[in-house]
């Protein structure tokens, strides 16, 4: 209840009164109000909405399972937030607000009932890899700020936010997803979904590795048979391609997108792809 007077609030929807006396808050608002609020209807158990969350791109992609466990794609999404970082402090943090509500929507119109997030925890004392990308990622990206708006728009709308291990996300879904229409961050928000349906079940973190030949697609020239593809693993793979710098992304090519949406106001770029691979 709290969360949705929050929310309400901050929206402009309802008028709230805060009285402190003591050691004790008091709120006064209209019930009624926040009654007509109601969480989203006939949402699927079996889709899910993953978010590959970086500071210049969100990757968004919605599957749905089947009875065996497959899944297909249902939407594949691209938000473009590099011109935006150049603005102020506050107009960063208003437009992300705007960015979860656009991605509840999504949940609402594809009636998803899980939102599959990166469990990622970054400590004060934590040193990147230079001083422009530190700065980028804990003072202008917050991921912190986004999470606890989507855990706070999730518990208001009545969908499940559930927190992963993205550790080799990008590297599985890059071999496996990836495409030209289906760029790194969304592979790998694919990825982070996939995982969050059985978070708990036991093999379910990993699919099964790859063969040679999606390898030698996805690497091209680089490929080496050294690489020993009998004795690879996900982990290995990783090891590798960071010891031999391989590239690996699908990169993100706006002209691939099927939809796009430049919102000048916002300094947001919104872009979709073909939901086939």
């Amino acid at each position: 209840m709290l969360a949705k007077i929050h929310l309400l609030a901050s929206e402009k929807k309802i008028p709230v009164t805060y009285r402190l006396k003591g050691d004790t808050i008091y709120l006064t608002y209209d019930e009624k109000i926040v009654e007509k609020e109601k969480q989203f209807k006939n949402l699927f158990d079996n889709r899910v909405l993953g978010i590959d969350l970086n500071p210049n791109y969100f990757g968004i992609s919605i599957i749905e399972f089947d009875k065996n466990d497959n899944f297909k794609i249902l939407h594949k999404e691209v938000i473009d937030l590099n011109d935006l970082q150049k603005r102020s402090k506050n107009k960063i943090h208003f437009e992300l607000y705007e960015i979860d509500h656009h991605i509840l929507r999504l949940c609402n119109l594809f009636h998803v009932s899980k939102l599959a997030v990166e469990d990622l925890k970054f400590k004060k004392n934590n040193k990147f890899w230079s001083k422009d990308l530190n700065r980028l990622c804990r003072n202008q990206f917050r991921y912190s700020m986004v999470k606890n708006h989507l855990n706070t728009l999730c518990s208001t709308y009545g969908v499940e936010l559930i927190e992963v291990n993205a550790a080799y996300s990008s590297i599985i879904g890059n071999f496996i997803h990836g495409s030209d229409n289906c760029p790194d961050m969304v592979a790998a928000s694919i990825e982070i979904a996939r995982r969050s349906y059985h978070k708990f079940r036991k093999g379910w973190y990993q699919p099964p590795f790859v063969k040679k030949e999606r390898l030698r697609q996805v690497l091209g020239n680089q490929w080496k048979e050294k690489l020993g593809y009998g004795s690879l693993s996900w982990k290995r793979l990783a090891g590798q391609i960071k010891e031999s710098k391989l590239k690996y992304r699908f990169q993100l090519v706006p002209q691939n997108a099927v939809f796009r949406k430049r919102s000048i106001q916002k300094h947001v770029d919104f872009l979709m792809f073909l939901n086939k691979s």
